[in-house]
């Protein structure tokens, strides 16, 4: 747990990121986790962007922390989806497409998308 907290931290400090991307996951909140609920607090503070992994379990699971902060705006919940963002209906976790932060960059994000796509 120390070095999520810690790492988190080092590239939100200083402005030395943009963007952070968290591909791991707990089933749920636990308070051995809070530094780490304190490093992407502290990161979202400074208007870094951090985009979560709903889980790494597949669709018939529920949605994974950190991605379940999606709800409070503080990370974009990132699920399984093609190349203009629309997610597999299958899917349990399409919910955390809500996020504020995800709305407020979508077109950002479309754009990066396509962008890359056909570079």
């Amino acid at each position: 747990m120390t070095n999520y907290f810690k790492a988190i931290r080092h590239f939100s400090d200083d402005n030395r990121v943009d963007i952070i991307n968290l591909s791991f996951g707990f089933p749920k909140f636990h308070e051995r986790l809070r530094p780490i609920l304190t490093a992407i607090r502290a990161a979202r503070e400074k208007n870094v962007v951090i985009f979560a992994a709903a889980g790494n379990e597949g669709g018939n699971q529920g949605i994974s922390w950190p991605a379940k902060l999606y709800e409070t705006g503080d990370v974009v919940c990132v699920n399984a989806s093609d190349s203009d963002l629309a997610t597999n209906v299958e899917t349990k976790k399409e919910d955390c497409w809500k996020s504020d932060i995800y709305n407020s960059c979508r077109s950002r994000l479309l754009y990066m998308f396509r962008f890359f796509r056909h570079s």
